[in-house]
């Protein structure tokens, strides 16, 4: 087993005495700029973190006894940009994270680490009392958090930890909307996304492949593999371009595809606008159906988009509540909790056209 990194041994990385290592993790102001910084640069070279005793300290402060609590909750958004505040979705379950959290007397505290292998400072230097995470972390850092405070993942996480889980059903999700699909007459539904790297825009594929197996329909799928994302992961501000990937079903398919069932709202309007130059109706020609249901874009473009709903309060209410439990009973069993997302109908969604 790997040895446990003391206070210790981050005092003598930073060449300081283990008293003043002690005042910069616990806030004293009277530490100077150069010792705090050479001490907060070895906790995160060598990935230090408080002992797991601190959880006991918290759970003492609670119950009205000396100890440390914050009272903060940690929202952690890894390899991202603070531009992802614009994406409704983000900004819903922050929002919603939020007014969950008040009544409880919590606080929420927002934070973008730079790289997967870093631990976000507000574990380090003890700000929060547990983690509600919408992204992925790396194993270590799982690990690591997992040591000293609970955590629950919006989205997957690594099998082999006992780490609670939230997020929206893409099985179920994908699944209905083909089967809706199919009672509309289509027979040749066809899944396109241009972000084969993405993992929820992964795992609605394998949904989509498992939903049109059971119906005994054809495998139609257009993904590109050319888009490499880079991190830290900033709001996309333009559409992407699909004329590739709609030219790839509607001239190498025969017949094409009556139905389209694409990765998210916002490469539907790429969809939309390569339709528009093979003059291809949406909603009359080809049923086009997108994921996540941000009003914004649905309600813009024409047809208006039939799209997935993902469940943005359900999904952070189960995250907040699995979160309180753990502080409360630390031996709290794990969960993993699916919300499928509904349907919203829009002139977008059309029977299959008689050809």
């Amino acid at each position: 087993m790997t040895k446990r990194v003391s206070l210790n041994d981050v005092a003598a990385r930073a060449g300081v005495s283990i008293g003043t290592a002690s005042r910069v993790l616990n806030g004293n102001p009277r530490v100077s700029p150069e010792a705090c910084s050479s001490v907060q640069e070895a906790i995160i070279a060598l990935g230090y973190l408080p002992d797991p005793a601190a959880r006991s300290m918290r759970k003492k402060e609670a119950d009205g006894q000396n100890g440390v609590w914050s009272g903060n909750i940690g929202f952690v958004m890894p390899d991202t940009d603070v531009s992802m505040l614009e994406v409704p979705q983000v900004s819903g379950l922050i929002n919603t994270t939020l007014r969950e959290l008040t009544p409880e007397g919590f606080h929420l505290m927002i934070a973008f680490p730079p790289e997967s292998s870093i631990v976000p400072h507000m574990v380090i230097d003890r700000k929060i009392e547990g983690m509600i995470v919408f992204g992925e972390l790396s194993t270590l850092q799982i690990e690591k958090i997992m040591a000293v405070m609970p955590i629950v993942m919006i989205g997957d996480a690594p099998e082999e930890f006992a780490v609670s889980t939230v997020g929206v059903d893409n099985r179920l999700s994908i699944f209905s909307a083909v089967q809706q699909l199919y009672k509309a007459g289509h027979r040749r539904i066809a899944f396109v996304n241009n972000e084969a790297k993405q993992l929820q825009f992964m795992q609605r594929r394998q949904a989509f492949l498992e939903a049109v197996q059971k119906l005994g329909l054809p495998e139609l799928t257009a993904v590109s593999n050319a888009k490499v994302r880079t991190f830290p992961v900033k709001a996309e501000q333009t559409f992407p371009c699909m004329d590739s990937l709609v030219a790839r079903l509607f001239d190498q398919e025969t017949p094409p595809p009556t139905a389209l069932l694409v990765a998210n709202d916002w490469q539907a309007v790429g969809v939309y606008r390569a339709l528009e130059k093979r003059g291809i109706r949406p909603g009359t020609d080809v049923a086009v159906i997108g994921f996540d249901n941000e009003i914004r874009i649905c309600n813009l473009l024409s047809p208006p988009l039939c799209s997935i709903e993902y469940p943005v309060q359900e999904v952070a209410h189960d995250a907040v509540q699995l979160l309180l439990s753990a502080l409360r009973d630390p031996a709290h069993r794990v969960s993993r909790i699916l919300t499928p997302g509904t349907l919203i109908r829009r002139e977008s969604f059309c029977p299959a056209p008689v050809r």
